[in-house]
């Protein structure tokens, strides 16, 4: 990492301004390599099955083979699609923050420094946004048992035999 530092040091030498002291400045990229690096590691974790005990890795192996059997490709497909149609009810900045407080595992005060915000206001925004996702996912399913309904009352020898094929 110190090496990492310094070429960037060495790189970045035209663009050092003088007003500051040539330390602070080095302390910076170190200080913004430091979390570069620890956010790399966050994201994706290694975990190498001879760091498990038996019965971890056990665990580990009956999640993932359920999660294989569990969900079918076009089913994950499905979700992601719902997922992607979900989040476009979001404002971009909002849309940003939640894809990576929670997919790339973010935290409160990185999104500030990203977005120029207040800890607390990301915390707000994020919980804001989950409830705008939450509130468009619970109008979808509404509509979706609607139309089902409607379907049945119109159709009732169709809607028998939609159950029936499904058991």
């Amino acid at each position: 990492m110190a090496q990492q530092v310094f070429l960037k040091a060495y790189r970045g030498i035209r663009r050092f301004d003088q007003r500051a002291a040539f330390s602070t400045w080095l302390y910076k990229i170190t200080v913004n390599e430091c979390r570069d690096h620890f956010r790399k590691c966050r994201a994706r974790p290694l975990v190498y099955e001879a760091d498990l005990s038996e019965e971890q890795l056990s665990h580990l192996e009956g999640i993932a083979c359920s999660e294989r059997h569990d969900s079918e490709p076009s089913e994950r497909m499905v979700a992601k699609e719902t997922l992607d149609d979900l989040l476009r009810y979001l404002p971009e900045q909002d849309r940003q923050l939640l894809i990576l407080r929670e997919t790339q595992g973010f935290s409160i005060q990185e999104l500030a420094e990203i977005f120029d915000l207040k800890a607390n206001n990301v915390k707000i925004r994020l919980f804001r946004a989950r409830g705008k996702v939450a509130d468009a996912h619970r109008r979808r399913v509404r509509q979706e048992a609607s139309a089902k309904e409607t379907l049945a009352v119109r159709n009732p020898r169709l809607t028998q035999l939609a159950l029936k094929s499904q058991y």
